[in-house]
Parts: C-alpha cells; sequence; structure tokens
C-alpha cells in the first residue's frame, strides 16, 4: 500500500514537474519565434539600429555573401552601408524550422527560406539555410551567433 501511494505521488510530482517544464519550454518557443521575426521585419523596414538590437553585445553575424561580422556595433554599422542600397524584399517564404534547447538558456534555431529580392533593381531569387545560436540574457532571448547560408543548386 505504500508502495502504491509513494508511486502515485511520484507519478503526479512528476506529471506536475513536467507540465511547468513544458510550459516554460512553450514560452521560450514563443519568444524565439518572435525573435526571428523581429529579425525580418526589422530588415524589411531598413532599420539597423532595430535588426542590431536582437544581437548579444559579442554576436557574430554571417550573411549570405559570406563576410564575417563580430559585435552588435560592428553589426549596426554594416547594415546602416547596406540599407542605404536599394534592396526591396518582395517576398520571404519560411519553408521548414526546427528549433532545440542546448540547455535552459541556449537555444539552437535551424531554418530553409525562400526568398525574392530586388537589389538595386535586378531581381535575386533563392533558398538559404539559416542558423541561430540564441542565448537568454536577463530574461530576454538574444542572438549570439547567426549565419545565413544561400543554398547552392
Amino acid at each position: 500500500m505504500k508502495t502504491t501511494l509513494f508511486s502515485t505521488l511520484l507519478f503526479c510530482a512528476f506529471n506536475l514537474f513536467s507540465a511547468a517544464v513544458s510550459a516554460q519550454t512553450k514560452a521560450d518557443e514563443t519568444a524565439l519565434n518572435a525573435l526571428l521575426k523581429e529579425a525580418y521585419a526589422a530588415f524589411e523596414s531598413k532599420d539597423a539600429h532595430r535588426f542590431a538590437a536582437i544581437f548579444t553585445d559579442d554576436a557574430s553575424f554571417i550573411p549570405p555573401p559570406g563576410y564575417y561580422t563580430k559585435g552588435k556595433a560592428a553589426i549596426e554599422a554594416s547594415h546602416v552601408e547596406l540599407f542605404k542600397m536599394d534592396i526591396k524584399v518582395l517576398k520571404t517564404e519560411i519553408r521548414s524550422s526546427n528549433l532545440r534547447f542546448l540547455s535552459p538558456d541556449v537555444a539552437l534555431y535551424t531554418w530553409t527560406e525562400y526568398q525574392e529580392t530586388e537589389w538595386n533593381g535586378q531581381l535575386q531569387k533563392g533558398e538559404t539555410v539559416g542558423s541561430v545560436t540564441a542565448v537568454r540574457q536577463n530574461g530576454k532571448w538574444l542572438t549570439a551567433t547567426c549565419q545565413l547560408t544561400p543554398v547552392m543548386n
């Protein structure tokens, strides 16, 4: 009888703990999806300061051309220059995504996207694989690393 009671209590405690962890993870998933959406919205509005705000101070960023930018200030400065160009995002479609929590405060987010963009009057179409390592700092999810790699056909 004691064993059955103990097993039942243990089972209930485990289920309550699992529900709490699941709820936390769902909130984290929502926050991380919002982080990605904010990056796209900031880029499409050509707001370099807003775009850089999603990064940690010591973040690394590698865009499709392949150059390496280190630090939030440098990411913002490079996007100030980029956004001076005639760029129009015509279509962005996230085709697949995967979110993995490596620890309670570190997540790896990968996705593939199809994008149509007009650069200086020339239409560019293609798929890109994106990868973000996000970290929770002071209760907020931020991008520590971001790499965008064009898919070669």
